[in-house]
């Protein structure tokens, strides 16, 4: 099956999603919006609150590149990271 946050591209999906607000712990189901734009990029549009925005993802659909907010740091970049070393073929 096709799944719905993996449209093809030109795609915008519409999704109910909980949102749960701070510091009083309440939960609501807001309406949103993922228009994939090309094959690693969306643009998020909050319906229930006019917020846009544009993020990058890998090839399983995770986010890896939603600027302003963070960014995935690949392992070799990561704090204490060693090169990895060839496996050796028996």
């Amino acid at each position: 099956g096709r799944r719905l946050l993996a449209p093809p591209v030109g795609g915008r999906p519409e999704i109910d999603a909980p949102w749960i607000y701070f510091p009083y712990p309440s939960v609501l189901a807001v309406r949103q919006r993922f228009h994939r734009v090309s094959a690693r990029h969306y643009r998020y549009e909050g319906v229930h609150n006019g917020f846009v925005a544009a993020f990058a993802v890998a090839e399983v659909v995770l986010v890896t590149d939603y600027p302003d907010f963070w960014e995935q740091i690949p392992p070799s970049r990561r704090r204490g990271a060693r090169p990895r070393s060839p496996r050796r073929r028996s």
